[in-house]
């Protein structure tokens, strides 16, 4: 019976979530802060950032992203708490979320983060894991 209501929370859902299974971003730098960043907007985009300049697009959480906000949520929950973001709440994606990466001195640093999005308070519909990999050489 719970199956049930929860299905028809997914089916109600007014977009189709897709995430890749994995996500990348990296960023190098040499004698500078260095910084790594991924972004899931609130207009349905996914954006990806080395050292804050140049977002580039990732492609997007929902399709169509006509369907963004809606009543979608999303969390992260990180591997090795190095990223900075928050961690382990459902948030409204009616407001952009970042997760970053800084390294201020020699040295790496990096975090598995897995994303998860859900409508409306139901089940998980599609998770990712995001590796954000900041180098400052």
């Amino acid at each position: 019976m719970l199956n049930a209501f929860f299905d028809t929370l997914k089916a109600a859902a007014p977009g189709t979530i897709t995430l890749p299974a994995t996500e990348y971003v990296g960023a190098l730098t040499f004698g500078a802060t260095c910084t790594a960043s991924i972004t899931y907007e609130s207009d349905g985009d996914i954006t990806a950032a080395g050292n804050s300049v140049f977002p580039t697009d990732r492609g997007d959480w929902i399709s169509p992203t006509s369907a963004a906000p809606s009543l979608y949520q999303i969390r992260a929950t990180s591997a090795s708490g190095t990223a900075i973001g928050t961690f382990g709440t459902w948030l409204n994606l009616t407001t952009s979320r970042t997760w970053t990466v800084t390294q201020t001195l020699p040295g790496i640093k990096s975090d598995d983060i897995t994303i998860e999005i859900r409508f409306n308070g139901g089940p998980v519909i599609d998770s990712c894991v995001v590796t954000l990999y900041a180098e400052y050489s």
